[in-house]
């Protein structure tokens, strides 16, 4: 086995202990409240748009956010795998950290503006040690990898349909 197979190895092994680990402490705490008038994940740009004004809009929603955040990662866990059970792919299609793209044609939102995915985060886990510097970074790298699964989608997708058509064309030729 190469260094290269062997590190993987050990990368696959350690992200599946960090799971089980990850499991096995939210067994043990439960979270007993979500946050009012919200269910987790959320699935579309809407509710994230919802729970962003009702956090400003309301100091007890906000607080029963940041206990949510706070029961739903346990202290040795990254922030990059809590963010699936927050947030669906879906939810965050319209976000990046700095709300600019590349194309003219697409605009983002910043999700640098919004206390959910700031202030909250920073004060539900800065006893983690979870600053603006590293969840800044954390979500750069959630966002890359969610628009690289895209990416990866549609090229699939691209793929499996040219694959079908030239099945149907070699399929037509050998009937004639």
């Amino acid at each position: 086995m190469s260094a290269k197979e062997q590190r993987n190895q050990i990368r696959r092994k350690k992200r599946h202990l960090t799971e089980q680990l990850s499991q096995h402490e939210k067994e043990e705490n439960p979270t007993e409240a979500g946050v009012e008038g919200f269910v987790f994940p959320l699935t579309s740009e809407t509710e994230v748009e919802e729970l962003e004004q009702a956090v400003q809009s309301d100091s007890s929603i906000r607080d029963q956010y940041v206990t949510f955040l706070q029961n739903c990662k346990p202290s040795r866990l990254d922030v990059a795998y809590v963010f699936p059970d927050l947030f669906s792919d879906n939810a965050l299609l319209g976000y990046n950290y700095y709300g600019k793209t590349n194309r003219s044609n697409m605009k983002k939102k910043a999700m640098r503006d919004y206390v959910i995915f700031n202030d909250c985060m920073i004060d539900a886990w800065h006893s983690h040690g979870v600053n603006e510097v590293r969840l800044k970074a954390t979500i750069v790298k959630i966002i890359a990898r969610l628009n690289h699964k895209l990416r990866t989608r549609g090229y699939r997708k691209k793929n499996t349909t040219e694959t079908l058509q030239y099945e149907t064309l070699d399929e037509l030729y050998s009937m004639e």
